[in-house]
C-alpha cells in the first residue's frame, strides 16, 4: 500500500470515525478543504506515532509537514518510514 493511501485510511477510520470525507487528492491542503482541524492533527500524531513507530517532535508539528497527504508521507519518510507504508 501507498504512505499516503495508509495515511488517508488512517484519517478516515481513526480521526474521522468513518466519516465520508468526500474525494481528496494525496496534494489536497487538507486543512483549507476542512478535512482536517488544528485539534486532529494532534489525534493524527499520535495515531502516526503509533502505526509508524516513529517520533514526532511537537516543533515540528507545523502546517508545511501536515497539510496534505503528499506532505505527511515526504515528512514520514524523512523519518525513516518506507514509501509503500507500514
Amino acid at each position: 500500500m501507498k504512505l499516503q493511501d495508509h495515511i488517508r485510511k488512517l484519517l478516515i477510520e481513526k480521526i474521522k470515525e468513518g466519516d465520508d470525507l468526500g474525494a481528496f487528492s494525496d496534494e489536497d491542503d487538507l486543512f483549507a478543504k476542512g478535512i482536517l482541524s488544528s485539534l486532529e492533527i494532534l489525534d493524527l500524531v499520535v495515531t502516526l506515532e503509533d502505526t509508524f513507530a516513529v517520533k514526532i517532535p511537537h516543533y515540528e508539528v507545523i502546517e508545511k509537514y501536515f497539510c496534505s497527504l503528499d506532505a505527511m508521507a515526504a515528512y514520514l519518510q524523512s523519518k525513516g518510514v518506507p514509501a509503500a507504508g507500514a
